[in-house]
């Protein structure tokens, strides 16, 4: 068997015969079933099928574009090529959705899915209770890379020899990342995306402290910086993705709290945790349910304000289970029908400053500044009148500077298709 992918970025991928084990064993196989968007959009529809899988082939490539450039030694190329296969290996259902979920409700053994020695330790990997296989097939990426599993694992940690090429402020890892989703989104053309990834892996060297970049290299950097800022304000921004990541949490905190979500669910897809809920919850947990399939045929809730907050001092109260219930009844009593808050910590999200060093004088440089911003959203089960949305974003204000003391100005988030395509029209002119 020929060992290749057929890349949308980078075309044809050959792989060599140590690392193809490790794409056709079974916890990366998985990967072919969770999506590299948290939630599976309805806005978005060019970025919501991609997977991990995919993702893992375009780092391994990169991986092997930077350790030819750098003429690694055979067994140094080997550490890095697999850490990049398996370093998104514990991504659980859904990403970094369900992560932050299990992260807020401190859940027994916690869990990060880049941590994967700490993961084996506490039962995720091989030592899981419930039986670590998919689709009957044990995982068994430890076995076969024996003896290099450890100074792999620290790769994917970002430690080690090479780690900071995989896990940085920037890395490979999230250069194709971005670019990827940002070609599939339609924000940025699959010749653009291959050459702004490739010639910034191509240009990063390691320096005994960081990384280093040359003058071109710092354009290119800046080129991906405000890709990724326009690919992030459309995932974070719009009204769709933002009340698909708001129902999927509220989803997620209501079977956590039923008992139907745990650590040990991250071993599932994105369809098998679909439909786990929906056939746990049942009875008691029948108003979720209803949620969950509102979700997953794209009847969204709607949009009754979207507003951004300056900071983010105030995004460990307002993400509170408790302080969302409560806003939540507050403004859902004010309009008459339920609805969901949900608020995202902003945090170098939408901008990203990377710091490296410039090796062509020497000097350690910051590249752009990162975000800092709380956004905070309320969805209504019903569409709204003009008055009505009125009054709840009245209420919500009120809420916000009675309970928690919220004076700082509080401003309405534009639209981020208009932010990033210039007011274009959205559709062609018929042609018939």
């Amino acid at each position: 068997m020929r060992n290749r992918f057929l890349d949308p970025i980078y075309g044809r991928v050959d792989v060599d015969d140590t690392s193809m084990p490790l794409f056709l064993s079974p916890e990366i196989q998985r990967l072919r079933y969770v999506r590299m968007c948290n939630i599976n959009s309805l806005l978005i529809t060019g970025a919501s099928e991609p997977s991990r899988f995919e993702h893992i082939v375009g780092v391994y490539y990169l991986a092997k574009v930077w350790a030819a450039h750098n003429a690694l030694h055979p067994a140094h190329r080997h550490i890095l090529c697999s850490a990049a296969i398996i370093h998104d290996l514990q991504t659980g259902p859904f990403g970094h959705s369900m992560e932050y979920i299990l992260d807020d409700n401190s859940i027994e053994g916690g869990f990060e899915h880049e941590d994967i020695r700490s993961g084996h330790s506490r039962k995720y990997l091989q030592d899981l209770s419930a039986g670590v296989s998919f689709r009957g097939a044990p995982f068994n990426t430890s076995i076969t890379l024996k003896n290099f599993w450890p100074e792999i694992v620290e790769t994917v940690k970002g430690a080690g020899r090479y780690g900071r090429i995989l896990s940085a402020d920037l890395d490979i890892d999230n250069i194709d990342n971005v670019v990827r989703l940002s070609m599939h989104v339609g924000i940025l053309s699959s010749s653009e995306a291959k050459r702004i990834a490739l010639g910034i892996a191509r240009n990063l060297q390691l320096t005994s402290t960081g990384v280093s970049v040359d003058r071109e290299g710092i354009d290119l950097i800046k080129e991906w910086q405000k890709v990724r800022q326009n690919l992030y304000k459309i995932l974070l921004w719009d009204w769709a993705e933002f009340s698909a990541k708001a129902m999927l949490t509220r989803v997620m905190e209501d079977a956590v709290s039923l008992g139907k979500l745990s650590s040990d669910n991250w071993i599932m897809t994105d369809d098998a945790l679909i439909a786990h809920l929906s056939s746990e919850l049942t009875g008691e947990g029948g108003r979720t349910k209803e949620i969950l399939d509102r979700l997953v045929r794209g009847a969204l809730y709607e949009p009754v304000s979207m507003l951004t907050l300056p900071g983010t001092t105030y995004y460990s109260r307002l993400s509170e289970l408790s302080s969302k219930r409560n806003i939540e009844a507050e403004v859902s009593s004010s309009i008459g029908c339920p609805c969901i808050f949900h608020v995202i910590k902003d945090k170098a999200k939408t901008k990203r400053s990377i710091t490296m060093t410039n090796r062509e004088n020497g000097e350690d440089i910051e590249i752009g500044e990162s975000s800092d911003q709380t956004l905070i959203a309320v969805f209504s089960s019903a569409a709204l009148s003009a008055s009505m949305i009125q009054r709840a974003e009245s209420q919500l204000k009120g809420v916000l500077l009675r309970d928690y003391g919220i004076v700082q100005e509080l401003t309405i988030l534009p639209d981020p298709l208009d932010e990033v395509t210039g007011n274009l029209p959205l559709e062609q002119p018929s042609l018939f």
